[in-house]
């Protein structure tokens, strides 16, 4: 007798999405509270919140986005998606979030955005 197929195997559709996203923002969750516990000043409670604030950000931003880019992906004379379409929503949904998140995590770590920017830019210049 074989052993049952595990749980993420028998989901489908919606169901699967949810679950996929839902661990997958509780591993950022994680990552990012432990990062900034122990490579900031800021308390283990406030990096915590600041963590589960930005993914919310994300998923939210996430489906906005995509219903957005993908109504307007309807109306266009050609389907699919070819990598000049990839980059563009890569671009669009990057960008975006970028617009939400700074002046969130910088009003949540109380430095302006300008610095936090900085501090941005720096992250993507070391990447």
């Amino acid at each position: 007798m074989s052993a049952p197929a595990p749980l993420l195997f028998l989901l489908r559709g919606p169901r699967r999405r949810i679950l996929y996203v839902a661990l997958y923002e509780l591993i950022a969750i994680a990552v990012v509270t432990l990062a900034l516990g122990l490579f900031t000043d800021h308390g283990w409670g406030s990096s915590g919140g600041m963590a589960v604030g930005s993914s919310a950000i994300a998923v939210v931003w996430n489906l906005v986005f995509n219903w957005f880019f993908e109504r307007w992906e309807l109306r266009q004379p050609v389907r699919g998606r070819s990598p000049a379409r990839r980059v563009a929503h890569a671009i669009g949904f990057e960008g975006g979030l970028l617009l939400w998140l700074v002046p969130f995590i910088a009003w949540w770590l109380g430095v302006s955005c300008g610095r936090r920017c900085c501090s941005t830019s720096g992250c993507w210049c070391s990447s």
